[in-house]
């Protein structure tokens, strides 16, 4: 609750609601519990204050536990006067008249730690007083007064609970010459509350913004006291309020820097602290932060374990404050996560820039020490994140995009895992390892920064300066994992030289009104100890799949295709692949293409389509040899290859018939062709085709249709004449008709 809101508004436009219940309603006793998130129209004020303003800005009372065993609750309202000239109070606005006949109760309880010679200060409770509800004087006429000391002087002890019940005290007025008063009940002479009654029979409780008011000082050089249990009975019923502490939060603390405010508890979210480092204070070891969303304009250090939740990047903003702290967020504990945040500073203006800014967004240091930084977005920062000699950090799932340098590891930074974050567009480097001094060397061992989009960073990607003879030689062992990242390119550039960005108070960029502008044309990787970078494989497209890698974490960040492009080994150099022999990346390895379609690496000639040839090898890798040429017996090899192109088990070198099966290799004639593929088997001169009589003895002349010729009477004999023929290949019909024509060829 705001109090300077509540005073200007009850002071400058009207009254709050009323305090008190009207006479002629008769409601059962209550008791109402006054603490800093709901004060239920109490504030505390400094009464001597010349405005109304000031009253609420100069007020030091304060809730407190105790002191000692309070009458009501577990705290009080307590008041630390700074001298005599301070009056202190906590009071409510009274709306509406009240009769001082109907008041039935009047008491409250004290306490008071501080000492004075006479035992007679306890805050007092004090009421604006209208003398005559007949008169027509209805301004401020003063107040009507109780102090426990009037009438029982002395009795007012130290670190004692008392009790006071004002209707059987003495009051005195403040202004006893005011109309009506008639000059009774000075401060030296006061009354009783019948006496009051008496002296005012139409009194009443004038309405006012300080109603009711108990109140310690004006006048009292020292006072520590305390007061709580204050009821006032109107017409028989009673309302105590029970001045009370907050409920401070332990496990779980809220905060809220819209309706918050750091003297509320923080248990809940209506009780919510205003600002985070009151929280990160309040709570637990191990317990969490819950900030709602909202614009945090400070430093937040946190020693404790803990779980530092925004609600959401989007959302919820901390922003360091200039001359505070080097970090905005500090984390010098163990085990601390800090998860939905944006994290910047104030001061990103071209006046202020060589301002004492913060050098960080959140920092990280000592052994002891580590966190997980997720689901956050960090701009603005001079460092997004630096990492000082801390072991275990666990950052993922952010977006680290527009800062001077993105991560900063200084020293010995052992199992550290940075993964699924955009690390972008930095004015200087995206990831920069340094010695801070060189003692312990700058190392990473067992760490892994993966599944990264590092790229757009002005001046290099990833830069390790580490240099020094107590140093592992780069490249050696003291290498970092960083393969699988996209570097905005498939080909980064690597060099041993350091990057060369400006200094800081010349490179203003022109978001925040300077000129500076990414020069490109940078190295990727860079550094004397750019060899400690191991990044291939890498991957190949900067595409963020927004899918999600691990359950439960989240697509916040950057999720990587991982996906490779396979190459395949052209050992022949003919422009294609093995396909058994394969490497995985982004571009193709010296000796590598992308086909996969080689049968035989070793042979520039044979690829898909090369020429075949016969030769008893499949030159085109269509899975078939020899294609096109003739294989006579049909068999796996051409007959340019073929040992036996027949088939019938005799080779081509011995085979009457290479190219007809002939198992038997018969040749009635014993010419150099077999009869299956001899044209003339008798070689009688006609073709078997015409040859009316295949079979003729070799040297048998023959006629036209290749049967025997009778030529000679000789042939005639016995049953000779019966096997030949004219010419005209027709038969004779006996002997001596063979014989004439043998001898007349008639």
């Amino acid at each position: 609750m705001n109090l300077r809101t509540i005073l200007t508004g009850l002071l400058g436009l009207a009254l709050l609601v009323a305090l008190v219940v009207p006479p002629a309603v008769v409601t059962a006793d209550s008791t109402v519990v006054v603490k800093p998130s709901s004060m239920n129209n109490w504030f505390f004020i400094n009464d001597q204050a010349a405005t109304p303003a000031l009253a609420l800005a100069t007020a030091t009372g304060n809730f407190t536990p105790g002191p000692a065993t309070p009458p009501a609750g577990t705290g009080s309202a307590h008041f630390l006067l700074s001298g005599s000239s301070d009056g202190q109070a906590i009071t409510t606005p009274v709306t509406s008249p009240i009769p001082l006949s109907q008041i039935t109760a009047l008491s409250y309880d004290t306490y008071r730690s501080s000492f004075d010679s006479g035992n007679n200060l306890a805050v007092s409770l004090q009421f604006p007083i209208d003398y005559s509800t007949v008169d027509s004087n209805v301004g401020f006429q003063g107040r009507l007064v109780f102090e426990p000391y009037q009438g029982a002087g002395g009795t007012v002890t130290q670190n004692t609970w008392q009790h006071w019940n004002a209707l059987g005290g003495r009051w005195w007025a403040s202004r006893t010459t005011a109309t009506g008063s008639n000059g009774l009940c000075p401060q030296s002479s006061p009354c009783t509350w019948a006496q009051v009654q008496a002296n005012w029979p139409t009194a009443q409780i004038r309405p006012d913004a300080n109603g009711l008011v108990l109140k310690a000082g004006s006048g009292w050089a020292v006072f520590n006291g305390n007061v709580d249990n204050f009821t006032i009975g109107i017409g028989g019923t009673n309302t105590t309020y029970d001045f009370e502490p907050e409920t401070q939060c332990t496990a779980v603390c809220y905060v809220n820097a819209a309706t918050g405010n750091d003297a509320y508890g923080g248990d809940t979210p209506a009780t919510a602290k205003k600002t985070i480092q009151a929280a990160v204070t309040q709570v637990s070891p191990g317990g969490t932060v819950h900030v709602a969303s909202g614009t945090y304009h400070e430093d937040v250090s946190v020693g404790k374990t803990l779980s530092l939740l925004g609600a959401g990047y989007n959302t919820t903003t901390v922003s360091g404050v200039p001359g505070g702290g080097s970090a905005t967020v500090q984390v010098g504990a163990a085990n601390v996560l800090i998860d939905g945040f944006t994290v910047t500073r104030d001061g990103n203006a071209l006046a202020t820039w060589n301002d004492p800014l913060n050098t960080a967004g959140v920092a990280v240091q000592g052994l002891t020490n580590n966190a997980e930084v997720r689901n956050s977005r960090f701009v603005g920062n001079r460092t997004a994140i630096d990492i000082n000699n801390s072991n275990g950090n666990f950052v993922h799932n952010n977006i680290i995009d527009d800062n001077r340098t993105g991560l900063v590891f200084r020293n010995q930074t052992d199992n550290t895992t940075v993964t699924e974050n955009f690390i972008t567009n930095n004015w200087t480097v995206g990831v920069l390892f340094l010695n801070a001094g060189g003692a312990p060397p700058q190392q990473a061992l067992n760490s892994h920064f993966n599944n990264n989009d590092i790229s757009g960073n002005w001046y290099g990607q990833v830069v390790d300066r580490q240099s020094g003879g107590a140093i592992p030689p780069p490249g050696t062992t003291n290498t970092k994992d960083f393969t699988l990242n996209w570097w905005g390119t498939t080909n980064p550039v690597v060099t041993t030289s350091d990057s060369t960005e400006p200094p800081y108070a010349a490179q203003i960029p022109t978001t925040y009104g300077g000129t500076a502008t990414a020069p490109g044309g940078q190295p990727d990787i860079a550094g004397p100890a750019s060899a400690n970078i191991v990044y291939q494989p890498l991957l190949c497209t900067g595409t963020d799949t927004d899918v999600e890698t691990t359950p439960g974490r989240g697509t916040i960040g950057f999720q990587g295709d991982p996906a490779q492009n396979t190459f395949y080994k052209d050992n022949d150099n003919d422009g294609y692949g093995d396909p058994n022999v394969t490497a995985q990346g982004c571009t193709a390895p010296a000796g590598y293409v992308s086909d996969n379609t080689d049968c035989n690496d070793n042979a520039a000639s044979i690829h898909p389509n090369a020429p075949e040839v016969c030769d008893g090898v499949d030159n085109d890798c269509d899975g078939l040899t020899d294609e096109g040429f003739t294989n006579t017996d049909g068999d796996t090899q051409a007959d340019c290859v073929d040992a036996d192109d027949d088939g019938d088990g005799v080779n081509d070198n011995v085979d009457n018939c290479p190219l007809v099966s002939n198992a038997n290799q018969a040749n009635a004639d014993g010419d150099a062709l077999g009869d299956a593929c001899d044209p003339d088997d008798d070689n009688d001169g006609v073709f078997d085709v015409n040859d009316a009589c295949p079979g003729t003895p070799t040297g048998t002349t023959v006629n036209s249709s290749g049967c025997p010729l009778a030529v000679n009477k000789d042939q005639c004999k016995g049953d000779g004449w019966k096997t030949l023929r004219r010419a005209d290949n027709t038969t004779f019909k006996s002997q001596g008709d063979c014989v004439q024509y043998a001898n007349t060829v008639k």
